[in-house]
């Protein structure tokens, strides 16, 4: 184990103090009714508010939609994370002190694996927390989810929810980077000298293809070094499911919005998406919506791969608007104000009809309403 890779590994031990005393990651949310912003900070062994009273406010915001009151007492990854930090620290300087090159890898995919793991807990601690709602709440929004992001922003209803590493989470961070860059330090030096000596007992390459002079083809076959072939193959197999992710992407409920009417979308019985020819995908609140934007012009027709629409009877499932029946009827409200709604079978959307009243469509009918603006 060179100094290079002991000082770099000495930064990282150092790095993983940093957690310890300051918060790992800050969730900040901002609302018209709370113009300075309020929010919470996340240390290794407690849950904060940013100001005085975050806490105690971001808890009664949670007790009027259904979330479950944050206790940081009742979690217990907060009363033995640190004391993972401190063995961390401390089987670092056993490793700077023997320079043992196979405990240096041991040192760094521990504290690695362990940082992945805290994320993902993370994740699902933030999952339970937006998705177990109490269905007494005052304020209710079906198919309506409040998890916050894990990192960057996220819209929940007026609220915008801001989530980043903070001080003690960026040092962990460097923390297992450098643990990363000692250990490929480390694998370089004996790539490197391995390499040395296979130069020593081989031809170069060029030498081998002049032998093959004679045939031109075999000659230029052979001067194509592997490493461009495999680049090329590489190449080849990156467009090919280039060209083939052409397929929709989940609605996420409560939080995407919609690329017509920009307003949230949050009913999974009318979500729809536009999929262009180059895999672009543009998702709605409604079929008004995505019917207007077709009209638009927006994209020309010829680049449009798929346009999907949500069958009323099956909450979130796809179906082909080109496949699909729409009914319009003043008594079965749609997202935008045009009582339009696709079903994916015939039969069913009749039954609908004759039960609700109102008028039955195909969807090219619906597109040429729509380029008329009568939608």
């Amino acid at each position: 184990m060179g100094n290079y890779s002991r000082y770099i590994l000495l930064f990282g031990i150092i790095s993983l103090l940093l957690p310890l005393f300051f918060p790992l990651w800050k969730i900040r949310l901002e609302a018209p009714q709370y113009p300075q912003g309020i929010g919470l900070q996340i240390y290794i062994d407690q849950i904060k508010g940013i100001e005085e009273n975050d806490l105690t406010n971001i808890n009664l915001l949670n007790h009027y939609i259904g979330m479950k009151k944050i206790e940081p007492e009742s979690i217990p990854e907060l009363r033995f994370m640190k004391y993972a930090v401190w063995g961390f620290i401390a089987m670092g300087f056993l490793v700077f002190l023997f320079k043992s090159k196979t405990m240096v890898f041991s040192w760094m995919a521990a504290v690695s694996l362990a940082g992945i793991l805290a994320l993902y807990d993370f994740h699902l601690w933030e999952y339970d927390f937006g998705n177990d709602i109490d269905p007494h709440a005052a304020i209710k929004m079906d198919g309506m989810n409040y998890q916050p992001p894990l990192f960057g922003k996220k819209q929940l209803l007026n609220i915008t929810a801001n989530s980043y590493p903070a001080i003690g989470g960026i040092g962990y961070l460097l923390a297992a980077l450098s643990g990363v860059v000692s250990v490929v330090i480390i694998f370089s030096r004996i790539n490197f000298r391995k390499r040395k000596a296979k130069v020593k007992v081989t031809e170069s390459r060029h030498d081998l293809c002049r032998q093959k002079k004679e045939n031109p083809f075999e000659y230029a076959a052979c001067l194509i070094s592997a490493k461009v072939r495999h680049i090329f193959l590489l190449s080849v197999i990156a467009l090919f499911f280039a060209a083939c992710s052409r397929e929709p992407v989940p609605i996420e409920y409560g939080s995407d919005i919609c690329h017509q009417c920009r307003m949230v979308i949050s009913d999974k019985r009318y979500g729809t998406e536009l999929i262009t020819v180059k895999g672009k995908i543009y998702k709605f609140d409604s079929i008004e919506c995505i019917a207007q934007f077709t009209g638009s012009g927006k994209v020309r027709k010829e680049n449009v791969h798929s346009m999907l629409i949500t069958d009323y009877t099956t909450p979130g499932h796809f179906i082909d608007a080109g496949n699909a029946v729409f009914l319009i009827s003043d008594n079965l409200p749609s997202p935008m104000g045009a009582n339009l709604t696709g079903f994916g079978n015939k039969l069913i959307s009749g039954k609908f009809q004759s039960e609700l009243q109102g008028e039955l469509f195909t969807w090219e009918e619906i597109l040429s309403m729509a380029s008329i603006r009568n939608l």
